[in-house]
């Protein structure tokens, strides 16, 4: 006696299928370690990083690293969006930058430190003309 099987989808039926309703590519992608199209923040790992604080103080900024945060910089000022991406310092790095302030110079390009969270990440991240000991 021969079962009756049920009539799946052939590789023909897909192919016509994928063709008739194509998926457009998301520009909301994560991109570790950089903003996407969408203007989204990945941290190196995968994580979405969400603006916490704009214009942090650098001694805001020394505390919240000291706490445990990671840092993000770009030294051209364009937030880190545009041509340039975001460096993300080693852990060593890290500590040395733990001990000292930055310095805020805006000499010649727009300069500021924001902060960023997500998924209990929290990320310093420095643009422009900042000096930071063991990350510049």
């Amino acid at each position: 006696m021969a079962t009756k099987r049920s009539k799946a989808p052939t590789f023909a039926d897909l192919v016509a299928d994928a063709k008739a309703h194509p998926v457009a590519p998301s520009s909301a992608a994560a991109s570790p370690g950089r903003f996407n199209r969408d203007g989204d923040l990945f941290h190196p790992d995968g994580t979405l990083l969400r603006l916490e604080l704009a214009d942090v103080s650098a001694d805001e900024a020394r505390v919240a690293v000291v706490a445990g945060a990671d840092v993000a910089y770009e030294v051209c000022g364009c937030g880190g969006d545009g041509q340039c991406h975001p460096q993300w310092p080693s852990p060593e790095a890290l500590a040395d930058a733990a001990l000292t302030a930055p310095v805020l110079r805006g000499r010649s390009a727009p300069t500021w430190i924001d902060v960023w969270t997500g998924s209990g990440l929290r990320v310093v991240f420095a643009h422009g003309n900042v000096l930071w000991v063991g990350l510049s």
